[in-house]
Formats: structure tokens, sequence, C-alpha cells
């Protein structure tokens, strides 16, 4: 997992989640299929844009899970969806090349909790909120080493996190045999336009 986004709605009401999206994305045509695992990497955005590429499904007991292609903080994405469906919003995103890690959560309109750490450069973390009653301070899992400490968030404290709010934020995805999926047709750069203009190593001959 190089990049990953999502965002994940505790309700089992796949109309309302479906309203929802449709009216923030701005796109209007839905169809059903399969998890379109290299689709979605093709199209994941490198401009800061909101999605264009939404794919859901119920993946567990009261939680919908959206897989997207963007990293654009949705911070008004999750105000939005906890207020429309009266519910608990969390937004996941991770970045590994990047060491870029983002955890946040929506209660009915409002925020809750945010965090986000960037270790590949200087970058000021993000600690907002009132802390869980599981947290360390700072947030994360604490490392020690020859008597010092240090604490380290990253993907694994995004799962451990999300657990202790029932939620697995990597589901089996072929298990699921039907995602809904929202596309549009987008002219702002993806890695699959990227890739079109690299040249074959033999073209550097």
């Amino acid at each position: 997992m190089g990049r990953w986004a999502a965002i994940f709605i505790n309700t089992n009401d796949i109309h309302s989640t479906t309203e929802k999206l449709k009216q923030l994305s701005g796109i209007d045509t839905l169809y059903t299929g399969a998890f379109p695992t290299a689709d979605l990497y093709d199209n994941l955005l490198l401009e800061d844009s909101q999605p264009t590429y939404l794919i859901y499904a119920q993946t567990q007991p009261d939680w919908i899970m959206i897989r997207h292609n963007a990293l654009k903080n949705l911070e008004g994405w999750g105000k939005e969806l906890s207020e429309h469906i009266n519910t608990r919003v969390i937004i996941c995103s991770a970045l590994r090349t990047a060491d870029f890690y983002h955890f946040s959560l929506y209660e009915r309109g409002e925020i809750f909790r945010v965090i986000e750490y960037c270790y590949g450069e200087d970058y000021e973390p993000i600690n907002l909120g009132h802390p869980f009653d599981f947290e360390e301070d700072p947030p994360g899992k604490k490392i020690e080493y020859r008597g010092d400490v240090d604490y380290i968030f990253d993907f694994d404290s995004i799962e451990e996190y999300s657990k202790h709010f029932g939620l697995e934020v990597q589901p089996d995805y072929e298990s699921i045999s039907e995602w809904m999926i929202l596309k549009t047709h987008t002219r702002l750069r993806t890695i699959r336009n990227f890739r079109s203009k690299l040249k074959p190593w033999w073209k550097f001959w």
C-alpha cells in the first residue's frame, strides 16, 4: 500500500450515503461492479482536489467504507456526511512514500478529533480535539529504545485507533461482490497521465 484514502460512515443507510456523495462530488452516474483496484490506482489524483472517483460498500455491520482517489483534506465532507446521516464519520489517509498519515473523526456535523503526521519532510503535525480515553500523549504507539521514549503515528496507529470504534479499515475486498461506483472524467493530473509521459528505458539511448 503506497497511497490509500478512505471515508468510513457509521451507518447501514446506503441510500442516504449515495445521495449525499452525489451532492458532494457532483457526480450523478452510479454503477456497480467488482472493486476496480487497478483503475483506482491509475486515477489517483496528483493535484489537490476533491475526489473524482468513489467506490463504496457496506464492509461490515453498521459501517460503510468509501475508497476514493484524493488526498485532499476532506474536513467539509466529514462534517456534512456526519450531519446529514446523523452519525459518526472517520476519515483516514496514508502516503507511505512521504510518511504521511491522517486520522479524523466527526460526530453529527462537528469535528471531534484530527491527527496528522508527516515524517518525510519539515512538517508541523496536527493534533486537535479531545484525546480519546485509549490514547497516549502524544498520539500513536510508544517506542522505547535504550531509555529514550518516542511516539510514532503511522498506518498501524490508524488501524489501532479505528478498532476502538469497531472498525476494520482493511476489509477483504474480494469477499464483497458488488461495490457502488461514482466516477467522472477529469482533466486533473493522475497517475495514468504521469505514467503515459514516461519514456521506456530504451528511448533514452
